[in-house]
Order: structure tokens, then sequence, then C-alpha cells
């Protein structure tokens, strides 16, 4: 049986910085998305404090993250997930994503883009099963010349590894260039999230929590106590 690999020098996908790194990838019968725990908040005096949160949600047969660069921008449409995602149960589940994307825009909207630089805003990655498929889409909000621009949502192909956020631990020498057999990618996404953090240390954090949605449901392979909290039953 042939073996799936990952070689990082050819499927890198450009991402912008931001005090996130997720990861997701495709492949066969499975999806794998996972993140680091790093959130920085503010005090009422205006001082940074480090979170440790769950960036992955759990919406029983979907599986949401996301990367933003601002505040409220990044809230809102994790909100939005959280309140439309695990809904309609009657409705196709791309349906629901849509509706969810339209209302993820639709609050972009009501923010004025002026205030941005060019640059990517909003970030999110929703895996699923379609037909007894597994689904994985991507879509961007971008601030370009002073416009919210929305990009269409993107399928990921089989075995294309997705970053989103910070991510320039892809291009570090200790990662460009290697191969990954399948069966190694947990450990893979988990060692970029590491040397991402050791990189990158006052906004991206350890440990990383990592997913796994099959046909079967979701697993979490590697889960932190905050995560445990968001798992739906």
């Amino acid at each position: 049986m042939l073996r799936s690999v990952v070689v990082l020098l050819l499927i890198l996908i450009a991402a912008p910085a931001t005090a996130t790194t997720i990861l997701a990838i495709r492949q066969g019968a499975r999806i794998l998305l996972a993140a680091d725990s790093l959130r920085i908040g503010t005090t009422d005096q205006g001082d940074r404090v480090p979170l440790r949160v769950c960036k992955i949600k759990n919406y029983g047969s979907i599986i949401y993250t996301a990367a933003g660069r601002y505040q409220p921008l990044a809230i809102v449409p994790d909100a939005l997930a959280a309140h439309l995602l695990p809904r309609y149960q009657s409705e196709p589940i791309r349906d629901r994503v849509a509706r969810f994307a339209e209302a993820a825009k639709t609050s972009f909207e009501s923010y004025n883009p002026r205030v941005l630089s060019d640059q990517v805003i909003f970030t999110y990655v929703i895996g699923f099963f379609e037909a007894g498929e597994p689904v994985l889409l991507t879509q961007r909000f971008l601030s370009v010349g002073g416009r919210l621009e929305v990009q269409l949502p993107r399928e990921i192909e089989n075995n294309t590894l997705l970053p989103a956020g910070e991510s320039r631990s892809l291009n570090h020498e200790q990662l460009v260039g290697r191969t990954f057999q399948s069966e190694e990618y947990p450990a893979m996404l988990d060692e970029i999230i590491r040397l991402q953090a050791r990189l990158t240390p006052d906004v991206v954090g350890e440990p990383a929590d990592i997913i796994q949605l099959t046909a079967k449901g979701a697993e979490w392979l590697q889960i932190k106590q905050e995560c445990r909290r968001t798992i739906s039953e």
C-alpha cells in the first residue's frame, strides 16, 4: 500500500503573521486540525496578559478553528460559528457553513476597514464529511485598499498542509525539505507548533491541541484541559 507523504518544501501556502498558529491537513479518509494555546488579553490598564485557551472547536460533525489579526474582529466570527454551526441540523453542512460565512462577512462590514493596513484580517478553517468523504474548507477576509475583500471558500486538496496565522517555523531549516509519512502527521503538526512557539514566544504558545475527524466522528489526539470543556457530546 502506498503511504501518503508531505514534503514541507513543496506545499507551503502563504499565510500572514498573527498571534496564532493553526495547521490543517486532509489525509485520505481523515482531517487533522492543530492549534497553539496562546491568546493575549489586556487588563483595564492596558497591560498584556497571556491566556491559555482552546482555539479548536468541535461542533459534533464539524471541526472549526480560526486565526484573526485584530480584536474584536477575531471574536465576532468565533461567536457566530458557535451559534450557527451546531444549529439547523436539518440543513446540509455546506449550507450551514455558507450561512456562517455570510454572517461573518456582514459582521466585518460593520467595521471600517480603512483603519487597517492591507492584510488578511481573519481566516477560518472548517472540516466535515459530505457523502462519506472528508471536506476541508478555508476562507480569508482581507483589507485591501481600504475596503473589505472576501475570498471565496477554498477546498484544500488531499495531503496539502494549510498553515494560517504565524507560520515562520515552516521556513526553518529544521523543517524545510523534510518528508513525513501519513502516520507521522500528528507529530509533525505538534513539532511545527512547538518550533513556532520557540521562535515567537510572545504570540504563539504551547501546548498544541490536535483533533482528528473521520467518518466515525471527532477524536482528540492531543488535548489540554481547556479544550476538554469544549467537546460536544
